[in-house]
């Protein structure tokens, strides 16, 4: 699949997720900007990885829910590689509680990164895809976000959250040449997710997932690089569920 010659900027690019998605974009001839919060060799890692496939990367320290962050990451993008005419958000976390003992700022937390971080990161990034008549919104929600997750309800209201703001906003752009879509996954094989559960619990999982297995970081990434091409600029407004058919 190609993209040449378009320039990404990618949130929660030192993730097992987003780090696969900059990884083939760049594969793909497209320019990255590696967003990471915190990790930051993670993401000089992926910036070289971007590298090895013959484009250019550069990796940006971002905290997606501080509107100053966003401007200043996204002009030193601007300055370093071009107009990002790509936006990815694939950052973000969870927090698992019983929904009676949540907190207030275990709240405030997910809204941001997920809710916040999207509103912020897309209305900075519109300027340049209006001016062009091109662009790619593309935000990594969940599948809790359609059927709601036990002892991850903020987590599930943030990302529903994000199913309206990804079918709103792509009607509003679509005239423009901007599409606007939500890749939701299901149970993925990354670090965290091993970091969470045991293996006796990754196992039956597995057992209630109807392919039989956990998703692939790359999987997904092939979903928003099949999004980022001129051929799909018919697709927007869509939250396309990647889950092994567990819903």
């Amino acid at each position: 699949m190609s993209v040449d010659k378009k320039i990404a900027w990618i949130t929660g690019a030192s993730g097992g997720i987003g780090a696969a998605i900059a990884t083939q974009l760049a594969s793909a001839g497209v320019d990255v900007g590696v967003c990471y919060n915190r990790n930051q060799a993670k993401a000089m890692e992926v910036v070289q990885q971007c590298r090895d496939n013959g484009v250019d990367a550069y990796a940006f320290k971002l905290d997606v829910t501080k509107e100053e962050d966003v401007k200043k990451v996204y002009k030193s993008i601007y300055f370093s590689l071009g107009k990002p005419t790509i936006l990815v958000h694939a950052a973000g976390h969870t927090e698992v509680s019983l929904f009676q003992d949540s907190s207030t700022e275990q709240y405030h937390r997910l809204m941001d990164v997920h809710v916040k971080g999207a509103f912020l990161l897309a209305r900075t990034t519109l300027p340049h895809q209006l001016q062009e008549r091109w662009g790619r919104i593309i935000f990594v929600s969940s599948i809790w976000g359609s059927v709601g997750g036990a002892t991850e309800v903020l987590y599930s209201t943030a990302k529903s959250a994000l199913h309206g703001m990804t079918k709103a906003l792509a009607k509003e752009v679509a005239l423009s040449g901007i599409t606007v879509n939500a890749v939701a996954p299901g149970a993925v094989d990354t670090k965290l997710l091993r970091q969470q559960l045991t293996k006796e619990e990754i196992q039956d999982l597995e057992e209630e997932i109807p392919v039989g297995r956990l998703g692939n970081p790359h999987e997904i990434a092939s979903t928003v690089v099949f999004l980022c091409q001129q051929e799909t600029s018919y697709i927007t407004g869509q939250v396309i569920h990647q889950n092994g058919g567990l819903y």
